[in-house]
């Protein structure tokens, strides 16, 4: 069995280099046990040969089986398209995952308590927090973080950012940090910025002055003087005083997207990237589902939204508009997965929240009040593709691109054939779309 298995993983790589530049169908022949051969079809679109490969020596170790691959006969070609990705924000793949922004929870929407915050006390020093809602940043950003901090002797006290279980920090890279703050008359500042190791030594620092009762936004640029993979970013002052904050950032200078992420996404040369879910489109209810409009724009008009069913908050950083930016960073055509009007219920037997059948038919969205969910999809659309002097293509041109993003594809909901409600609801959005948009692909 040994043999027969080194044999067939030879053959298996032999295979593959052999039809890893052709797009399009072989022929693998394979005998069993002395029968006469049979035949099947393996595509040599990029990952299949290895796949099919090791599922079929996966069944040798059950019943011998010799494998003959004919790859000199392409039988039809394959569609570029058959390959692409699936993103979907889950386990942190966006906030905290290929999303370069380093500091969780910036908007102190997260949850009930201060999650990766923590108070910066000294002996002399005691800091109290708060969560304020009395004058609010924005529309979106209704809750800010009030800190009352006492320092009668000046020592240094504040708050502190854990980041996504750690900021990993690198020597010599730049980080643009940036906040919303305010502070009570009589606050004389200044605050200090400070990247920092667990054992408190400091990698970088800046001040930022000028705090007023009205809300400002503050900037500054931070070089790290040391590699770091679980540093904490500090606010702190030596001055007592009530300061509010909100919409605290750090991330590496210019970047979007995490460089070594983009890479390893790209060299799987990908024809097409579906996003962005995934249950997380559903949400387990209306509240929770993705409903684009509210991602774009401004990141202090994002209000974000609890991530149903798994069960962690989505700042919306990764937003509809970054997900084209993703496509187009990494060279494939968006496939953009639309909310279509049906909500999933979490399986109670999970701690997760996972999805496992479909709500009961009053709980969706009633055929008749279909109109607005409708009217998103093509609205998406025309951000995506419409020309700079349409409603919604104006939008992306001011956000800074332009030029049309190219959305070839648009998925009617995910996963929700499996209902019978669904049908009704996909051809109503299917037909809207190809009555306003008859070369995009539903």
């Amino acid at each position: 069995m040994g043999a027969e298995l080194g044999g067939a993983q030879n053959l298996s790589q032999r295979a593959a280099s052999r039809t890893a530049s052709s797009k399009g169908w072989v022929v693998v022949q394979f005998a069993h046990d002395g029968s006469l051969p049979g035949s099947i079809l393996c595509s040599t679109m990029p990952g299949f040969i290895k796949k099919f490969f090791l599922l079929m020596l996966g069944a040798a170790y059950l019943r011998a089986a010799d494998l003959h691959v004919d790859a000199s006969r392409v039988l039809r070609p394959g569609s570029p398209d058959w390959y692409g990705l699936f993103f979907e924000e889950i386990n942190h793949a966006g906030d905290g995952g290929i999303m370069t922004e380093l500091v969780r929870n910036g908007s102190f929407s997260e949850a009930a308590t201060l999650t990766a915050w923590s108070a910066v006390p000294s002996e002399a020093a005691n800091v109290n927090f708060f969560f304020d809602e009395e004058s609010p940043l924005s529309a979106a950003k209704t809750r800010s973080l009030r800190a009352e901090i006492d320092t009668p002797k000046g020592s240094a006290a504040g708050l502190a950012n854990e980041g996504y279980w750690g900021i990993a920090v690198s020597a010599g890279q730049t980080y643009d940090f940036s906040v919303y703050a305010r502070a009570k008359p009589g606050f004389r500042g200044p605050l200090v910025v400070a990247i920092e190791g667990a054992d408190g030594k400091v990698h970088a620092r800046a001040e930022v002055a000028g705090l007023t009762p009205e809300w400002q936004r503050f900037t500054a640029t931070l070089q790290s003087a040391a590699t770091d993979p679980a540093a904490r970013l500090v606010l702190a002052t030596t001055e007592s005083g009530t300061l509010w904050f909100n919409l605290v950032s750090l991330r590496p200078s210019g970047q979007l997207f995490r460089p070594d992420l983009l890479r390893k996404l790209r060299d799987l040369k990908p024809a097409f990237l579906r996003f962005p879910g995934g249950t997380f489109v559903q949400g387990n209810d209306r509240a929770s589902a993705f409903h684009w409009k509210r991602t774009i724009g401004p990141l202090v008009d994002r209000p974000g939204h609890a991530n149903g069913p798994w069960v962690y908050w989505s700042t919306d950083r990764l937003g509809f508009h970054e997900y084209l930016l993703l496509c187009e960073s990494i060279g494939a055509r968006p496939m953009y997965v639309a909310y279509a009007g049906m909500s999933w219920v979490p399986d109670i037997r999970s701690p997760f929240g996972v999805l496992q059948q479909h709500r009961l038919p009053m709980q969706d969205v009633p055929l008749d009040q279909m109109a607005p969910i409708v009217e998103d999809v093509l609205d998406a659309i025309e951000y995506a593709n419409g020309s700079v002097t349409s409603p919604w293509g104006a939008r992306r041109a001011a956000a800074g691109h332009p030029a049309p993003f190219g959305l070839k594809y648009i998925s009617v909901g995910n996963e929700d054939d499996r209902a019978p409600l669904y049908a009704e609801r996909y051809q109503l959005i299917h037909d809207a779309i190809k009555a306003r948009f008859p070369n995009v692909q539903v």
